[in-house]
Protein backbone atom coordinates (compact mmCIF):
# COMPACT_ATOMS: atom_id res chain seq x y z
CA UNK A 1 0.00 0.00 0.00
CA UNK A 2 1.44 3.55 -0.78
CA UNK A 3 0.29 6.05 1.47
CA UNK A 4 -0.20 9.82 0.17
CA UNK A 5 0.20 12.56 2.63
CA UNK A 6 1.51 15.56 0.43
CA UNK A 7 0.18 16.75 -2.79
CA UNK A 8 2.64 15.28 -5.26
CA UNK A 9 3.21 11.96 -6.92
CA UNK A 10 6.87 10.62 -7.69
CA UNK A 11 6.35 8.75 -10.75
CA UNK A 12 9.03 5.94 -9.62
CA UNK A 13 6.14 4.74 -6.92
CA UNK A 14 3.56 4.21 -9.60
CA UNK A 15 5.48 1.95 -11.67
CA UNK A 16 5.54 -0.72 -8.91
CA UNK A 17 2.22 -0.23 -8.21
CA UNK A 18 0.04 -3.48 -9.31
CA UNK A 19 -3.64 -3.74 -9.63
CA UNK A 20 -4.18 -5.66 -6.39
CA UNK A 21 -2.01 -2.93 -4.49
CA UNK A 22 -4.37 -0.24 -2.53
CA UNK A 23 -3.66 3.39 -2.84
CA UNK A 24 -4.06 5.35 0.14
CA UNK A 25 -4.99 9.25 0.38
CA UNK A 26 -4.13 11.27 3.61
CA UNK A 27 -4.01 14.89 4.89
CA UNK A 28 -3.38 17.15 1.55
CA UNK A 29 -2.81 14.13 -0.20
CA UNK A 30 -6.32 13.90 -1.00
CA UNK A 31 -6.32 16.68 -3.60
CA UNK A 32 -4.17 14.30 -5.58
CA UNK A 33 -8.04 12.86 -6.05
CA UNK A 34 -8.93 15.76 -7.83
CA UNK A 35 -6.36 15.47 -10.64
CA UNK A 36 -7.35 13.26 -14.02
CA UNK A 37 -4.53 11.03 -13.42
CA UNK A 38 -4.88 7.66 -14.52
CA UNK A 39 -4.22 5.31 -10.76
CA UNK A 40 -2.72 1.51 -11.96
CA UNK A 41 -5.07 0.11 -9.31
CA UNK A 42 -8.27 0.22 -8.23
CA UNK A 43 -8.27 0.36 -4.53
CA UNK A 44 -8.37 3.34 -3.83
CA UNK A 45 -8.74 4.74 -0.49
CA UNK A 46 -9.32 8.06 1.63
CA UNK A 47 -9.65 9.48 4.69
CA UNK A 48 -13.31 10.63 5.36
CA UNK A 49 -12.24 13.29 7.87
CA UNK A 50 -9.37 14.61 5.71
CA UNK A 51 -11.91 15.42 2.73
CA UNK A 52 -14.51 16.98 4.98
CA UNK A 53 -11.77 18.90 6.63
CA UNK A 54 -11.23 20.39 3.23
CA UNK A 55 -14.74 20.03 1.86
CA UNK A 56 -14.08 17.87 -0.60
CA UNK A 57 -16.28 15.65 -2.74
CA UNK A 58 -15.09 12.35 -2.74
CA UNK A 59 -14.96 10.75 -6.66
CA UNK A 60 -17.20 7.65 -7.09
CA UNK A 61 -13.76 5.52 -7.68
CA UNK A 62 -12.87 6.15 -4.36
CA UNK A 63 -13.72 4.67 -0.83
CA UNK A 64 -13.74 7.19 2.15
CA UNK A 65 -12.92 4.99 5.15
CA UNK A 66 -12.52 5.95 8.86
CA UNK A 67 -9.17 6.08 10.70
CA UNK A 68 -9.84 2.40 12.44
CA UNK A 69 -10.07 1.17 8.76
CA UNK A 70 -7.36 3.11 7.86
CA UNK A 71 -5.30 1.70 10.60
CA UNK A 72 -6.47 -1.70 10.16
CA UNK A 73 -5.43 -1.57 5.86
CA UNK A 74 -1.74 -0.52 7.15
CA UNK A 75 -1.56 -3.58 9.49
CA UNK A 76 -3.05 -6.32 6.78
CA UNK A 77 -0.66 -4.26 4.14
CA UNK A 78 2.27 -6.40 3.28
CA UNK A 79 4.49 -3.36 2.70
CA UNK A 80 3.56 0.26 3.54
CA UNK A 81 5.19 3.07 1.71
CA UNK A 82 4.66 7.07 3.02
CA UNK A 83 5.33 9.57 0.62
Amino acid sequence: MILYQCTSVNPQHLEHVSADDALMFRQDGVYLLLTERGWPTLRLYASEQDMADRMLNCPASVQLITDTQWVNLCVEAQQVLLC
